[in-house]
């Protein structure tokens, strides 16, 4: 069970860093555009 518990949450952690990733490159792409 704990296995299971364990894969749950690595899958969680990966998706929220994937989605922080895509945001912050959105973020800084617009930081770029305004320095530009």
């Amino acid at each position: 069970e704990y296995g299971l518990i364990a894969a749950l949450i690595a899958v969680v952690i990966i998706a929220s860093v994937q989605l922080v990733g895509t945001n912050l490159s959105k973020v800084f792409s617009l930081i770029g555009a305004e320095l530009a």
